[in-house]
């Protein structure tokens, strides 16, 4: 990483490394997600509505471990997908996963700020889903978005919504987590968009009704609670998972922030 972003990061090799080593290595992880999920179905949606599906666009995954948004963009985009992941054993494992679902990716074990491709190998989408919440100043990870695609190309970068409810309850469960994330609204997202000479805005906005899944409050009570305690509370979340899709997008509630930008041509 670059002298003038080292800094800049909220956290260190060693703590991915840490993450990495915590599991379990034995199996290859699953990628397959259903686009009718009710955690993921507001996500396909957008995606669809917003970027092209055709054979043979390149995308780019910044951060790519364990592989499922590549398997997810190869099988329902039809795209070409490669991806940069930070740790090495990491990155080795996506590949390995990919290849077990049918899709040969490049896998490049790289800092992103590291990954040089060629002018004429930029991409036609890069993508990211839980990376620019990992800076304290965004705007260099967004820049590094947008060298990376090619003139005309997109940039979908997604992000936890903590500056609502799922902040609040992260900052008092675990601190430590809490302590390794921006915690931008989506109005920061978008200002530091704008702020790029060289993308142009195309979509965005607080996406999901209401989930706590970036509280990581679920796995939190699970640990702690009897589980038939953890059973009756499993069963009010869920109801009131179903109860909240009346409910707008909104800060507040919405589980996530993402965005949709076009580099300029010029």
């Amino acid at each position: 990483m670059p002298d003038s972003t080292q800094g800049n990061a909220l956290t260190t090799p060693q703590f991915w490394g840490d993450e990495f080593w915590k599991l379990d290595r034995d199996a290859l992880p699953e990628l397959e997600m259903d686009p009718e999920h009710r955690e993921f179905a507001w996500l396909h949606r957008f995606l669809q509505q917003h970027l092209p599906q055709q054979t043979g666009l390149r995308l780019l995954e910044l951060g790519c471990h364990p592989g499922r948004f590549l398997w997810y963009f190869h099988t329902y985009f039809r795209y070409d997908v490669s991806g940069v992941e930070y740790v090495v054993p990491a990155a080795e494992m996506t590949r390995q996963a990919l290849l077990a679902h049918g899709v040969d990716a490049d896998i490049h074990a790289a800092d992103l700020f590291d990954f040089q491709p060629d002018k004429d190998e930029l991409f036609d989408v890069v993508a990211s889903f839980g990376v620019v919440e990992h800076f304290d100043d965004i705007g260099p990870v967004i820049r590094r978005h947008g060298e990376l695609t090619r003139p005309g190309g997109l940039v979908v970068i997604a992000v936890p919504n903590h500056a609502g409810i799922n902040g609040t309850i992260l900052r008092r469960i675990q601190p430590e987590v809490y302590a390794v994330h921006n915690h931008m609204s989506y109005r920061d997202l978008r200002t530091a968009i704008d702020a790029d000479d060289h993308l142009e805005f195309v979509a965005g906005g607080y996406q999901g009704h209401f989930s706590l899944a970036p509280s990581n409050l679920c796995p939190h009570l699970r640990e702690r609670l009897p589980w038939k305690a953890y059973a009756l509370f499993e069963r009010a979340y869920n109801l009131s998972v179903r109860l909240a899709q009346h409910l707008p997008n909104s800060r507040w509630f919405s589980p996530n922030s993402v965005i949709v930008a076009r580099r300029r041509s010029a």
